[in-house]
């Protein structure tokens, strides 16, 4: 098991690395600003690259769309190429989890190490064209192992709890089972943010006083609503 999770790891190194470089090759020269300027950071004479956080965000939202589901097929296939006989899910859905996933942790990796190897100011980042190749291949290298080795895993029914007949057949069927997973958590996710930040806008709106009294009430009525659901004094028993 180990060696074969090794073997999935190293194929997701080395397709995610080589997609991040293609990756950079296409969209660097269309994201840059006023095209690519030649100016001295750190080397004497190279060239940068200036990009708005605003188009890199774009950017990556896409290649880490496509690169995740590509990542996932590539975990997938090394996987089923190692243990052929072992049950698995329709590599589709394993490919839309890998999507999603890119997506997720492609942006924050590339952001911090924009940030360590080149400079931020203004809502521009301006770098050695030599440095953003490196982190188009480290991210891609990191994204892609990680995706590999996870897409490799969920993709067995076993491990996310599913055998026998309980696994989902069709593709509604697993979408359904998903919603009823994870629906109402990212339901109430969303809400409890909602109610946070207009509360945060209205106590920095009220006097002093006035925010305290505000808390206090929210508080309160928080903790009531939570002893009611938790004792369901509507439901009598008999």
């Amino acid at each position: 098991m180990q060696a074969n999770g090794t073997r999935v790891a190293g194929y997701g190194v080395v397709a995610g690395a080589l997609f991040g470089l293609g990756a950079f090759a296409l969209f660097g020269p269309l994201t840059a600003m006023s095209s690519i300027e030649t100016a001295a950071l750190g080397t004497p004479g190279g060239t940068t690259i200036v990009v708005t956080l605003g188009a890199l965000f774009l950017a990556l939202l896409v290649i880490g769309l496509v690169g995740g589901a590509a990542m996932a097929l590539v975990g997938y296939a090394a996987g089923t190429r190692s243990d052929p006989a072992r049950e698995r899910y329709p590599a589709r859905y394993v490919a839309s989890v890998g999507a999603v996933l890119g997506a997720a942790v492609g942006f924050p990796i590339t952001r911090g190490l924009l940030a360590l190897a080149g400079e931020i100011d203004g809502g521009n980042v301006t770098i050695p064209i030599l440095r953003m190749a490196l982190i188009a291949v480290v991210t891609g290298g990191i994204v892609g192992a990680m995706i590999a080795m996870f897409a490799n895993t969920i993709s067995h029914p076993h491990a996310v709890g599913f055998s026998g007949s309980a696994v989902p057949l069709t593709t509604a069927g697993f979408l359904r089972e998903t919603g009823r997973a994870i629906g109402w958590p990212i339901i109430a996710g969303v809400t409890a943010a909602a109610v946070a930040f207009g509360l945060s806008r209205l106590l920095l709106a009220s006097s002093k006083v006035g925010a305290v009294v505000l808390f206090s009430l929210v508080g309160a009525l928080v903790l009531g609503g939570a002893a009611l659901l938790a004792t369901r004094p509507w439901e009598s028993t008999k």
